[in-house]
């Protein structure tokens, strides 16, 4: 979140894809297949949220690590997260996240991926998937 509000918006993804990848764990999902850079950014980005003097050299190392949107689209939680497992607050927040950033990006699919799993969890974060849906058809559709 502080991340976001600083707006790093690829380290505050890295942290909620990993969050996600990490929720799968604990619950006894699937297998995490992620590169080793988004790993690595990951958990330095999870252990130093709180360390202001570090944003910088996280937010550079994190710049130069970088993968293509293809090998991210694999290795993304969404397509491990099972529909058993129940969306709770902080996983709504971090896919209602995820598939602004990606729809942002353009990167249509993941952001489809994201906003339809909200489409379970009642509040506010499903009304916010209803209307990025539209927007994602939309673009889709005018082959932006």
């Amino acid at each position: 979140e502080l991340y976001r509000e600083d707006g790093m918006d690829d380290l505050a993804a890295r942290c909620y894809r990993r969050h996600l990848e990490l929720k799968i764990r604990q619950l006894g999902g699937v297998g995490i297949v992620a590169t080793q850079t988004d790993v690595d950014v990951g958990s330095t980005a999870l252990t130093l949220t709180s360390t202001n003097d570090k944003r910088d050299e996280l937010s550079d190392t994190a710049q130069t690590n970088t993968t293509s949107a293809s090998a991210t689209a694999h290795s993304d939680p969404i397509h491990q997260y099972p529909e058993s497992l129940p969306i709770e607050a902080p996983e709504a927040e971090a896919m209602l996240f995820l598939a602004t950033y990606h729809r942002n990006r353009s990167h249509y699919d993941l952001a489809y991926a994201y906003a339809s799993r909200l489409l379970e969890y009642p509040g506010r974060e499903k009304e916010e998937a209803k209307a990025l849906l539209r927007e994602i058809r939309s673009r889709m559709g005018a082959g932006e």
